[in-house]
């Protein structure tokens, strides 16, 4: 163990870091988050830091929490760093005191950061007015947030469900200014446009199940209402 400890901690390659989460031990948890600031070794480090799961969760907060080496200097590899700590995360979960301490980044200057910390209140399912607040900031981001973001929010928004929709419908009896960016627009009538075809599927399967226990036994039709009673 020592000597993989050493060998990580001179040069963190991907077959090291591997071998280190195999390991499973939570003296590992230090290199294993040092991996996430490479793009070599950071999908290893991050399954391993799963498995670990809440044992990795103080040093993942510390890690989100703190830019290298300032906040005013951070470099390109700390940010990167500390957004596979906040993905991890919003896998691992949060208590309400953990995630009151992460909760300023959602107003982080870093649009990145701001929205995975927006999620994070959303997957680690905190309290409902942090929630709401969650998807208020993830509109707001969406005017500044490059292409892969703006996906990545859009999804984000459409796993939250009724929430999502109950805040744009409010936004826009309000005549909120935002929504009347185009930009933002169009992504939250994908966003309405995809809940909407997730209820109607919820809604048909429930339908399918309902007509199946009550039909004779016979030939199945796969429903879609019964394949228009076939």
């Amino acid at each position: 163990r020592s000597i993989l400890m050493t060998i990580a901690a001179q040069r963190p390659l991907a077959g090291v870091i591997a071998a280190l989460g195999n390991m499973g031990r939570n003296a590992a948890i230090p290199r294993l988050v040092a991996g996430l600031s490479d793009d070599f070794t950071r999908h290893v480090a991050s399954a391993a830091l799963l498995k670990l799961g809440t044992a990795a969760r103080p040093m993942l907060i510390e890690t989100a929490l703190r830019p290298v080496p300032s906040a005013a200097g951070e470099t390109a590899t700390s940010r990167r760093t500390r957004w596979s700590a906040i993905g991890l995360l919003s896998e691992i979960g949060l208590t309400a005191e953990q995630w009151f301490v992460l909760k300023p980044l959602t107003d982080a200057s870093d649009v990145r950061l701001a929205a995975l910390a927006c999620r994070l209140a959303l997957a680690t399912n905190q309290p409902l007015p942090d929630r709401e607040a969650a998807v208020r900031g993830l509109i707001r981001l969406l005017r500044s947030s490059d292409w892969l973001l703006t996906l990545q929010i859009e999804g984000w928004l459409a796993e939250s469900g009724d929430l999502a929709v109950r805040i744009i419908n409010r936004a826009v009896d309000a005549g909120d200014g935002l929504i009347q960016n185009e930009t933002v627009r169009r992504s939250l009538l994908r966003v309405i446009a995809g809940s909407a075809a997730k209820n109607l599927a919820s809604s048909s399967a429930l339908e399918c199940r309902d007509t199946s226990s009550s039909r004779p036994a016979g030939p199945a039709t796969n429903c879609p209402r019964n394949r228009k009673r076939a």
